[in-house]
């Protein structure tokens, strides 16, 4: 049996700055910001998952960071649910998979170990490094950003002008067709209620 503690946390704080967190689900009743540092503790299990449900939007602010206690955890089992956007800025340093209803914007020098998913519109990239995380040793990904595997690492400014982009198709409850888009690349739009065209590298 599995037990993962569900924490409302949106009563106390909504800047996650600062923060050492254990597993678990974390609820924002409305919009959430970090700045500064927030720490992950897997209390050493490697398979320690986090969930964050933000309500609204979530802005991860300028030089902000992820890490793991001990660079110890696996970014594959981060996920941030985000009810509207989410916004990340200049030299953030963000792990885990970001699934936004609206847009995912990233300013210039942000890094992401992980994926981003926007629903409705686009992935936003300026200069960016968005490295998956299966290219990481899952005991250390958070120890470092960039991966030893040059074909997993796609850097924007080397790569201008090419998107990377998997559509995934979700059912949704009211029977509809949720339309996901994962981009890579120095992309301004993303076209999401057309065909997108998939580049491979």
């Amino acid at each position: 049996m599995i037990v993962i503690s569900y924490i409302r946390i949106s009563s106390h704080a909504t800047d996650l700055g600062g923060m050492t967190l254990p597993p678990g689900v974390y609820k924002f009743d409305a919009a959430a910001t970090l700045t500064g540092d927030l720490t992950l503790d897997a209390n050493g299990d490697i398979n320690a998952t986090w969930v964050f449900q933000i309500g609204s939007e979530l802005s991860l602010n300028e030089n902000c960071a992820i890490r793991f206690t001990n660079d110890f955890g696996n970014a594959d089992f981060i996920y941030w649910q985000v009810g509207s956007s989410a916004v990340i800025s200049k030299n953030a340093n963000i792990m885990g998979n970001i699934m936004a209803d609206q847009s995912i914007t990233l300013a210039s020098k942000a890094v992401v170990l992980g994926r981003l998913l926007a629903r409705i519109a686009a992935v936003t990239l300026d200069d960016n490094v968005v490295t998956m995380t299966s290219a990481q040793n899952p005991s250390n990904n958070g120890g470092s950003f960039a991966s030893s595997s040059s074909d997993k690492s796609l850097s924007s400014g080397a790569l201008a002008g090419i998107i990377v982009a998997v559509v995934v198709f979700v059912a949704c409850a009211s029977g509809a067709i949720a339309h996901f888009v994962f981009g890579v690349g120095k992309a301004t739009e993303t076209t999401t209620g057309a065909a997108v065209e998939i580049a491979t590298v």
